[in-house]
């Protein structure tokens, strides 16, 4: 009896060692499940920049945001210095520079210029909107013309506190990432400013434009850019107006943001 529990035992210690020989050891440790990527897209909007008047234009770009599969948030507050506009994006997967009165554009321009760097620095998409559209333009070094000075002879009135209302064409570039989205080379949209784009700078193309030769739209040109800019106001024409065929702009900013996004987490 003593000589099989010898035998028994010896094969039991001649099998745990053939077996710790034969790969890394166990580790009991529980294993902790890797962190779960928040499926939500969130897209900041400069709301400080848009004055009492203009409140509602927050909630136009809300149903816009949350009909195109994202989540909108409020920056209360102008970015002063870098580190608050890196914190802002710090918060969101995507931006929007919203339009502006006259009342707070001196306010808003170096906020701007800030958002935007920092989201370009973060590689997160911009979707620039009238005056933010402006704005991307004139953070790569760009200028901007007055159009009742430039196009005086122009049928179209494109002037500031206009309507929400189509009131002119514009003529999209095939090639353009904004083709790819609405799918049409003509489509009528609403004007309301005093500025455009005159001057496009290096990283910058005019990606649609006015029959009378105004800019209304523009891309960033460098290789992994993902700035457009557009000078009407697909907000109003979507939650405001329900042309429908304009919810594909705020969908590819929340397309491009959930790609970079999870990219970043893999």
């Amino acid at each position: 009896m003593y000589r099989l529990m010898k035998k028994a035992l010896m094969l039991l210690a001649a099998a745990v060692l053939l077996y710790g020989c034969g790969g890394d050891s166990i580790d009991p440790t529980p294993v902790t499940p890797p962190e779960e990527i928040d499926p939500t897209i969130y897209v900041g909007i400069g709301c400080a920049g848009i004055v009492k008047e203009n409140a509602k234009t927050v909630d136009y770009f809300k149903k816009c945001i949350e009909d195109a599969g994202g989540q909108m948030v409020c920056f209360e507050n102008y970015a002063t210095n870098d580190n608050k506009a890196k914190n802002d994006l710090k918060r969101v997967d995507a931006l929007i520079i919203p339009g502006s009165s006259a009342a707070d554009t001196t306010g808003r321009s170096n906020c701007d210029k800030r958002l935007i760097g920092a989201a370009v620095a973060a590689g997160k998409p911009v979707l620039g909107v009238c005056f933010g559209c402006q704005r991307i333009c004139l953070m790569r070094g760009g200028e901007l013309g007055t159009v009742i000075e430039d196009f005086p002879d122009s049928p179209y009135d494109h002037k500031a506190g206009g309507g929400v209302y189509p009131n002119h064409d514009i003529t999209i570039d095939e090639t353009s990432t904004l083709y790819q989205i609405l799918k049409v080379k003509t489509i009528g949209v609403n004007s309301s400013h005093k500025h455009y784009c005159k001057v496009i700078p290096a990283g910058i193309k005019v990606v649609a434009t006015a029959p009378d030769g105004v800019t209304e739209a523009i891309e960033g040109s460098y290789p992994g850019d993902m700035l457009l800019g557009v000078q009407f106001h697909p907000e109003y024409l979507y939650a405001l107006l329900g042309h429908d065929e304009f919810l594909p702009i705020f969908e590819h900013l929340i397309n491009q943001a959930r790609e970079v996004k999870f990219a970043k987490k893999q």
